[in-house]
């Protein structure tokens, strides 16, 4: 059995959407890039993800095409392309699973031998594998830990749950940090800035509707927005253009 001072080796999978590169990550690609990069054990941490070109350097990374994606999806293609790599080279000692709940239930299915942890983004309720009860009270019983980025969403995964059970101190809560680069407060200006990817769910089309109505009343004050579906350098789909002006 090893100890706290022997490598453990750990393997961290992004979602299949999620591009491991300074160029396209997204939200989870950029938390894991910090994550791996400040932690004192760095080279016994290997980055699972959709294979790219050019990955964040200094960092363990092996890039996986999912297998059949056109039968399976490509969350579920990732996965058996992950399951068989490591059947046929190494098996970690833990997996992290990132903003996926119905990956980490694949994974201590057909691994049962393997501690699964899971790193939770956004609210699980609204995530295949977790939207039910059942489910979660399953990902509680048989994963080893679930990290939340924040009591918002620790609270979402236990909507519905028994609080007062022993399990509960499995779901620890971690948020995420930024490295704060100015000494003194800025001066700010009149500006509504909102960031985020572009599509349905995160309310971006709604918000700029409701601000067309508001700002013409406020005109010191302007909107912008920044990013993109996948934050990848990419035209415009259908859905951002509904909002972009001519």
């Amino acid at each position: 059995m090893k100890t706290a001072d022997d490598a453990l080796n750990i393997d961290i999978l992004l979602p299949a959407k999620e591009a491991f590169s300074p160029a396209n990550a997204g939200a989870v690609a950029t938390v894991v890039n910090d994550l791996v990069t400040k932690s004192a054990r760095n080279d016994d941490i290997m980055v699972i993800g959709n294979d790219v070109d050019m990955p964040f350097p200094n960092v363990n990374f092996c890039g996986l095409k999912p297998k059949l994606a056109w039968f399976y999806g490509n969350n579920t293609g990732f996965v058996l392309a992950y399951l068989n790599q490591i059947k046929n080279y190494r098996a970690p000692d833990l997996i992290e699973v990132h903003g996926r709940c119905h990956v980490a239930a694949q994974i201590m299915k057909k691994r049962p031998g393997i501690p699964v942890s899971l790193y939770l983004h956004n609210d699980p309720r609204t995530m295949r594998g977790a939207k039910t009860i059942s489910e979660r009270q399953s990902l509680l019983t048989g994963l080893t830990q679930i990290i939340c980025v924040s009591n918002y969403i620790r609270g979402c995964f236990l909507d519905g749950l028994d609080t007062a059970g022993q399990l509960t101190t499995k779901i620890h809560v971690v948020q995420n940090g930024v490295k704060r680069r100015l000494k003194t407060p800025p001066q700010k200006e009149a500006i509504i800035f909102l960031a985020g990817r572009m599509v349905p769910e995160k309310g971006i089309l709604e918000c700029a509707q409701a601000l067309a109505d508001i700002l013409p009343s406020y005109p010191e004050w302007r909107l912008v927005i920044a990013g993109a579906r996948r934050f990848e350098q990419a035209d415009p789909n259908s859905y951002e253009a509904r909002w972009q002006r001519p």
